[in-house]
C-alpha cells in the first residue's frame, strides 16, 4: 500500500523542498552549508572577566568617598570636646588646639568631599549625569575633592606634629610639644610616650588628639587617592564615553541555542487524518 499525502499539503511540502534545495525563490548566503539557509546574526562578545567601565568605576569611587567623609566629620567634631567636656568649646575655643578650629576634617575632608561624591556616584547611573558631559563635570568635582583632601591632610598632619593645647604643671595653658619648644622638639612626643604626662588637663588629651588626628589623616589620604582615580576615570569617560547605555541595551549576552536537526520534507509524506494509508 502506497503512502498518501493530503492534496492541500502537497504545495506547502513542495515549497519547503524548493526553498531548501535552492529552487522556488530560495536564496543562498555565503558560508551556509546548504542553499536557502539563513546565517544567524553575530552576537557581541561579553566583556572580559574583571573589566570595569568608566560608569561602574565612578559608582565605586562615589560609594567609597561617603564613609571617608563621614569619618573626617565625626573625628573633627569629637576633637572639639576633649575629655568629653563642653567647657573647652566656650570663649571661642580659646582652650582648643588651633588645628581643630581650622576644621580640616569638617570642611576639607567632609563638605568638600560629600558634594563631589554625590555627582561622581550619579555618573555611574543611567540619567542626565551618565554621559560625556557628566564625566567632564565629575573631573571638576574630583579636583574640588582633591583640594579638600589636601587641606585635610595638611591640617591633621600639623595637629599631630605640634601637639594639643593643654594645661601644664605650672597651671598655664600652652602647647608643650610645639616645634618652637627646643627642650621637647629634639625628640618627637609621638614616639616618646613618657612625655605625654606633661599635659595635666584635660586628662588623656594627648592620646585623644593623636588617635583622632590620625584617623582624619588616614581618611584624607584615601580620599586623595580616590579623587585622583576619578580624575583619570572622568578623562577616559569624557573621551571614550560611558558604557551605561550599552549595558542597558544588551544587559545579558546569552549563548546561541543549538539548532535542531530537521528531516527533509521529501523524506516522508504526511497522511491526512481519517484516510487509510
Amino acid at each position: 500500500m502506497q503512502p498518501y499525502a493530503h492534496p492541500r499539503l502537497v504545495p506547502a511540502i513542495w515549497a519547503l523542498g524548493a526553498n531548501s534545495s535552492g529552487r522556488g525563490g530560495g536564496r543562498s548566503y555565503p558560508g551556509c552549508p546548504a542553499p536557502g539557509c539563513i546565517t544567524p546574526r553575530p552576537r557581541r562578545a561579553p566583556p572580559p572577566v574583571g573589566a570595569m567601565c568608566t560608569g561602574k568605576c565612578s559608582r565605586v569611587v562615589g560609594v567609597g568617598l561617603w564613609p571617608l567623609a563621614l569619618t573626617c566629620i565625626i573625628c573633627n567634631l569629637l576633637l572639639c570636646f576633649p575629655d568629653w567636656d563642653t567647657q573647652y568649646v566656650q570663649d571661642g575655643g580659646r582652650l582648643l588646639t588651633p588645628e581643630v578650629l581650622y576644621l580640616g576634617g569638617l570642611v576639607g575632608g567632609g563638605a568638600m568631599i560629600l558634594i563631589p561624591a554625590i555627582h561622581i556616584q550619579a555618573t555611574g547611573r543611567q540619567g542626565c549625569c551618565g554621559n560625556r558631559c557628566g564625566m567632564f563635570l565629575s573631573i571638576l568635582f574630583a579636583l574640588v575633592g582633591l583640594a579638600g583632601s589636601v587641606y585635610a591632610v595638611s591640617v591633621s598632619a600639623l595637629g599631630l606634629v605640634n601637639g594639643p593645647m593643654c594645661e601644664v604643671a605650672n597651671g598655664k595653658w600652652e602647647r608643650p610639644f610645639h616645634s618652637t619648644n627646643k627642650e621637647l622638639s629634639e625628640q618627637s612626643y609621638l614616639f616618646n610616650t613618657s612625655a605625654w604626662d606633661t599635659c595635666v588637663k584635660p586628662p588623656g588629651v594627648v592620646q585623644f588628639n593623636v588617635i583622632l588626628f590620625s584617623l582624619v589623616l588616614a581618611a584624607a589620604l584615601l580620599e586623595l587617592l580616590l579623587c585622583g582615580v576619578q580624575v583619570l576615570n572622568g578623562l577616559f569617560g569624557c573621551l571614550c564615553g560611558t558604557c551605561n547605555k550599552k549595558q542597558a541595551r544588551n544587559p545579558e549576552v546569552r549563548p546561541p541555542l543549538p539548532s535542531r536537526p530537521r528531516a527533509h520534507p521529501r523524506a516522508s509524506c504526511i497522511s491526512a487524518p481519517g484516510i487509510p494509508v
